[in-house]
Parts: C-alpha cells; structure tokens; sequence
C-alpha cells in the first residue's frame, strides 16, 4: 500500500481521536467516561483493521495483475490497465493498435539451453521491449513465449518502424541464440472491443508464415476470412447434393492421337458464386481439413463414370484422380481402407482407375515405408499409380528407384519458356523411366510444336490445351468419339 495512503488515513484517524476528546472535556461528561474511550478504541480497532485489509487487497491485487518471471504486467493485468487506458484516452482510440509476438521454436531453445537460462532470454527480451514501451502504451508477456502490446501509432508504417527497432535489439543480445517473432496486429475500433481486436491479431499472427514481418488484420483479410467461411459452410451441404461436378481432361497418345485416358478434375457449381474452378476452394478445403471429403467424392464419382459406361456397352477409358497431399498425410496407410470400401461397391477392372500422388507429398511423411507400402495396397486393388509433377520440387531418383509407380507424370514447369537444355531433360527423364517400367505423361502442353518434340522423344502421352481443355463428361465423350472418327 502506498505511505500517502497509510499518512492520509493516520490524519483521519487522529482528528478523530482529538474530536472525541475535545467533546469530552467541553462537557465534562464523567459518567460517560468508559463510553468516550470505548468509542475511541473501537474506531481506533476498526480503522487499524481497515488498513490491513486494504493493504492485503492491494498486495493481492498485484500477484494478480503480475508476471511472476518478468515482474511486469500479466494477461489480466494487462486488460485491466489497457480498458481503462482506452476509455480515458483523449488522443483517439483508433490510433491504438494491438501487436501480438510468439518466439519461434522457443521449446528449442528451452531444449538448447536449459530451462533456467531459457527464463533469463525470456526477462532480457521483456526488458528490451520494456525500453520502447512509451507511457501511453502497454505491453506484457502473456503467455511462455508470448507477448501482448498495445501501442499508440497512427499508421501501420509507423508501427513497422518501431518494430524493426525492436527486433534489432534482440539481434544484437549478447547470446549465441537467435531468437525470431512471429507478429499480428489489429487496430482498435472503439474502446469495447479490446478482446476482439486481440483476438484478430493472435489468429493473423498464427496464420504468418513469415518471421520478423507483422502481419495486420484488416479489412482485405476479414473478407478474405469471410469468403472462406462461406465457402465452409456451403461445402457439406453441396457435396450431398452432388453440386461438386466432374470435368474430365483427355491424355492422348503421342503415337496414334486417341485420347486413351482422362484426368478427373473437380469444378464447384456454388448457388450463389456459380461454377468455381479448383484453385478458389482447394487451398482453403486443404486448411481447414476437409479436403479428404472431396478426394473421396472424386473417386467414388469415377468408379461411377466407368461402371455406367460398361453396363451401356460403352468402350471407357482409364480415370485419374488425384489424392491431396493434405489427406495422404493426415490418414498415412489408413486411407487405402477408405478407398478400398468404396471401390468394392463398384464392378471396375483392374487398371481403371489411376491415382495420382504428387511428388512433393512424398515427402511430407515421416516414413518413407509408409509411401511404399500404400502404393503396394493401391496396386493390391487393381488400382495404378502415378508420380505427379515430377519435375517441380525435390525430383529426387531415390522414388524412382524405390516406388513402383505405373505412370511418371512430367510437370509443365519444363514446358514453360523450355530451351534445348530443357528437352535434353525431358529426354532422359523420359529414357530411364521406360527403362524402369513406367509410362511417361507430359503435362501442360499448348502448342503443335511441343506434341512434335515429345513424340520424337517417346513420351507415350500428351495431357494439355493443345487437344482439349477440361470439359463435362458429356462433352468428353462427345470429344472422343469425333477424335476416334476422326
């Protein structure tokens, strides 16, 4: 409790006391002797009493409003002064703006340096922050490695300034550690909405893939988030209703021009945006885990395609669907019981049906074996499979060597702005992967000239613009049947 307190209430009680006194010696009041010296005690007892209690609130108070390790402000702490900071400012609220900071990796450095020492980067980081800190702003660790600022600036620039400062002290602490902030920050709209607006900042900051960059939640990211929620919530309701359709994509022999199989890619028919191409609903499918719906949707409606054109009598073609990277990693060797139920529903032979992995999911798994042994399952069911947009990431011959994969998938990076160095590639890719047992597909290609080079080079298909664009399965077998007339 501060003295001035303490002072204050010893001069109220003490001009009591002189009060109490003055009145007995004016009246004489012998009688009532014992009741004046109670009256004085107790008010004495009580304001002593008063005292202790007010001290043990304040100290209370600040155990807990306070940071045990850095001995600033906590979470609560920190909300308490800032609403009030907000409603009493006379500067205006909107020139506050919430920063929330999370050290990268800091269970690293924990790790790297020991639980104690990992405290002490922690204190020296809250004080060097604490030195930028104006007396019209906030800040506190909220959380083990997080921490919550509310600072007055009137532009994001301005905010961008401060910041770099603020990361170039840490750069140069004198410790053989690097120490990398993920940032968010959200400018207050009015003095109740505190919670919000850091709320907002913590979601853009984990949405950050970038270090030492602040990020900021504004109006262009609120749609953004508001476009993805719409979709989400339409998302189950229009995959019941078969609202997702199938276009197909014809891959052509190189040798004779018939189109020998076809590429099951997906179109969105939305009630309200109409029909959606992959690239608006895939990425946010992927985010927010829902993506293995759709690759599952995919393939059960390609089994369906091939059994509908076998019970009319209809010569098909072999369909490839893909399988997200996003659903391979999440459901590991588990995914081939999922693909395996719906296919048995199906009357599909063997070598229908292809599913195309990516290159670059190869690598996300943990274990290799797992790769392997799910291309094992999928071959187990009378399924293909093939390596997609090999070319564009790793390329590495280590899954030549160790998966049988059916088909090599040559992404269309090599068909972009392609030179001699470029087919002289493509030509050796296209040698060992026969060599090897696997049929070559060429991806992407637009023009006459490429369909001549890949032909004079045996790549065994062609997949792009050049012969079609994806097209329904009406028009795709209408497409067909006039290239086989044709």
């Amino acid at each position: 409790m501060k003295t001035i307190y303490k002072v204050g209430i010893g001069i109220v009680l003490l001009f009591l006391d002189c009060v109490l006194i003055l009145v007995y010696c004016k009246w004489k009041i012998h009688l009532l002797t014992p009741f004046f010296v109670g009256v004085v005690i107790l008010i004495d007892l009580l304001t002593i009493l008063f005292l202790l209690l007010l001290e043990k609130n304040q100290k209370l108070k600040k155990v807990v409003e306070t940071d045990w390790l850095t001995g600033g402000y906590n979470r609560y702490g920190f909300l308490q002064k800032a609403h009030t900071l907000l409603k009493t400012t006379k500067s205006g609220v909107g020139n506050y703006i919430v920063v929330n900071m999370n050290i990268v990796d800091f269970k690293k450095i924990n790790q790297q340096f020991g639980e104690r020492d990992a405290n002490q980067i922690l204190k020296e980081i809250y004080t060097l922050f604490d030195g930028y800190v104006k007396d019209n702003e906030l800040f506190c660790r909220s959380g083990v490695d997080y921490f919550l600022f509310l600072l007055y600036k009137e532009t994001n620039d301005i905010l961008n300034n401060s910041l770099n400062q603020m990361l170039q002290s840490i750069e140069k602490m004198d410790r053989a550690v690097q120490v990398d902030f993920k940032i968010g920050a959200c400018r207050i709209q009015d003095s109740d909405s505190l919670e919000i607006t850091i709320n907002q900042a913590a979601y853009i900051m984990n949405q950050n893939d970038t270090v030492n960059q602040c990020v900021f939640y504004d109006d262009n990211f609120a749609k953004r988030e508001k476009e993805k929620s719409d979709l989400l919530d339409a998302f189950e309701s229009d995959i019941r209703h078969r609202e997702f359709q199938v276009y197909l994509q014809p891959i052509v022999s190189t040798s004779n021009k018939f189109p020998l199989a076809a590429e099951a890619l997906v179109r969105w028919k939305h009630p309200q945006k109409g029909l959606l191409s992959p690239d608006k609903f895939i990425p946010v499918l992927e985010e927010y885990n829902k993506i293995a719906e759709l690759d599952l949707y995919m393939f059960e409606s390609a089994c369906q395609i091939i059994e509908n054109q076998i019970s009319k009598g209809q010569s098909y073609v072999e369909i490839s669907v893909n399988l997200s990277r996003t659903h391979l990693k999440q459901k590991g060797l588990c995914i081939c019981d999922d693909y395996y139920r719906i296919k048995s529903r199906y009357h599909i032979p063997e070598g229908a049906l292809k599913l195309e992995i990516t290159e670059n999911s190869m690598f996300e798994l943990d274990d290799f074996d797992i790769i392997t042994n799910i291309v094992d399952e999928f071959h187990a069911m009378g399924l293909r499979v093939g390596l997609d947009d090999f070319g564009y990431a790793y390329s590495s011959l280590v899954l030549l060597k160790d998966l049988k994969v059916d088909v090599l998938k040559l992404d269309r990076s090599f068909f972009l702005n392609e030179n001699l160095k470029s087919y002289k590639i493509v030509g050796k890719i296209i040698e060992l992967a026969h060599e090897l047992g696997m049929l070559v597909v060429a991806e992407g290609i637009e023009e006459k000239y490429q369909v001549d080079k890949l032909h004079s080079l045996n790549c065994d298909y062609i997949q792009g613009y050049y012969f079609s664009k994806p097209v329904s399965c009406e028009d795709f077998e209408r497409w067909r049947k006039n290239m086989i007339s044709f």
